[in-house]
């Protein structure tokens, strides 16, 4: 049997594969030992960092940086950020070129999250995030993890625009936006064919959308969904999600997605997905195990209406979905009759969801300080229906609401 080897003796990134195994509770009992302890295990008490050049240079500075450097595991980009969004879409392109490169420096990473700059107030400097700039985001992400690319396993993209083309008919705006997009990926017009040899993440397990749907995709479709081809077989749950404020289903007239993710369980949607049968029965198909269903209505001021609730029966292995909805007698919103929940469970029910074992619906309650509540139509036994909250709010911000109704 081999002697018995410290732990503070191995070499770090051993002794981190081991610290990283360990229980949150473990892992701070352990740093607590000696202050060798702590110095080894304060890396991984500290796992994510927001990347920008300045952070970068001052992380490359400090004299432990070798062991702070492995120990991160999440990593946020965001050019959000007022003065560099104000200082020009060169700016923009710079910070997004350093934090991609430096992705190297942080072996173990797996949850990255990229939030890109929404709109300058001077539109020439507008950067239009179509399927170009994202693929070339991918590639230097790639080009920087190399084989350590397949371990990333959570991706959350926030983009202000997608598309392949501006909805305004300012030519020179669009044409600006071209160029731009050009010089950030180095391509030339022969060099367009490496499209299809975009490596993106293969092993993706959460995958979040946030998208600002700012102008018309035309017929093109959501390219951006391209990203989730090689994670058909590894992909647990993705959210879709929009801020947009235009006519319901507008947008998702040309929604396409290309294949089949089996494992995904869980779906958080965009309350526009639910005025699209066909949107609907393609997602059913390409995800035909979804069990979990969350569907987000920005300001939740009325619920969807019961015909859209009735669009989700082509999800036949839903166990719960969990709905924005306004109650009748709430002080800032629609009133909406309680009877309607009961048609819409009804709705599910009828029609082969048998799975189906909590409706929940999400309510604001008051009208300066509201307050988001969330009850529960519940299967008990015997089948029965019970309603019931998940989040109380307090007595008084319900007493105008009876809840004493059963279906």
């Amino acid at each position: 049997m081999a002697p018995p080897v410290h732990i503070l003796d191995l070499p770090v990134e051993v002794a981190f594969f081991i610290l990283d195994r360990l229980p949150h509770d473990c892992l701070v009992a352990f740093s607590s030992c000696s202050r060798q302890c702590r110095g080894l295990s304060l890396p991984l008490l500290f796992r994510s960092m927001a990347l920008s050049p300045e952070s970068i240079a001052h992380l490359e500075a400090k004299e432990d940086f070798e062991r702070l450097r492995l120990g991160v595991t999440e990593i946020s980009i965001n050019t959000y950020r007022q003065h560099i969004a104000d200082a020009g879409i060169d700016t923009v392109l710079d910070h997004l070129r350093i934090c991609l490169a430096a992705l190297t420096l942080f072996p173990h990473m797996k949850n990255l999250s990229i939030t890109l700059t929404r709109l300058s107030a001077i539109y020439a400097q507008t950067l239009q995030f179509d399927r170009w700039v994202l693929d070339g985001i991918f590639l230097a992400i790639s080009t920087s993890l190399g084989e350590r690319y397949s371990t990333l396993e959570h991706l959350s993209l926030n983009i202000p625009r997608v598309g392949d083309d501006f909805s305004t008919p300012v030519a020179r705006i669009k044409n600006h936006i071209s160029e731009v997009n050009q010089r950030f990926l180095g391509l030339t017009a022969d060099s367009k064919l490496v499209e299809d040899n975009i490596p993106y993440p293969p092993g993706l397990r959460t995958t979040t959308i946030n998208i600002d749907y700012d102008n018309a995709l035309h017929d093109s479709g959501l390219p951006y969904l391209n990203i989730l081809k090689l994670s058909s077989q590894t992909l647990e749950s993705l959210e879709i999600y929009s801020r947009m404020h235009r006519a319901l289903g507008m947008w998702t007239a040309t929604f396409q997605l290309d294949g089949t993710w089996p494992r995904v369980r869980n779906l958080l949607l965009c309350h526009s997905f639910l005025t699209n049968q066909d949107v609907l029965e393609q997602m059913a198909q390409r995800f035909p195990n979804v069990e979990e269903v969350e569907v987000i209505e920005r300001f939740l001021q009325r619920g969807p209406a019961t015909a859209s609730l009735h669009n989700l029966r082509a999800m036949k292995m839903l166990r719960q979905v969990t709905l924005p909805w306004a109650w009748e007698g709430t002080l800032s919103v629609v009133p909406m009759p309680l009877r309607d929940l009961e048609r819409a469970v009804d709705a599910f029910v009828s029609h082969g969801l048998q799975r189906l074992e909590r409706v929940v619906f999400t309510t604001r309650i008051g009208s300066e300080t509201p307050l988001v509540g969330k009850c529960a139509v519940q299967r008990e036994q015997m089948g029965r229906w019970s309603l019931r909250w998940v989040d109380p709010p307090s007595d008084d911000e319900i007493k105008a609401i009876s809840f004493s109704h059963s279906l």
